[in-house]
């Protein structure tokens, strides 16, 4: 079993109320929210990484890709 911890976080009661007239348990929605917005600011540094890290080929792919292949078969 993974470890855990307890978080606590202290809303108004109209949010806690409009979360539980959606259906969700405050708990399970708020541990959710948490786990998406982890999500999200991963994949934000995953794609700043990307696009710094992004090779601009100045010449047309299928150009470079031939000239590999023929490289490798001589």
């Amino acid at each position: 079993m993974k470890a855990s911890v307890v978080v606590s976080v202290r809303i108004p009661v109209e949010v806690k109320r409009g979360i539980e007239e959606l259906g969700y348990e405050p708990a399970r929605f708020a541990k959710q929210a948490i786990l998406d917005a982890i999500k999200r600011e991963k994949s934000k540094k995953a794609l700043a990484w990307l696009k710094e890290h992004r090779v601009v080929l100045d010449e047309d792919v299928s150009v470079t890709i031939r000239r590999d292949r023929d490289d490798r078969s001589r």
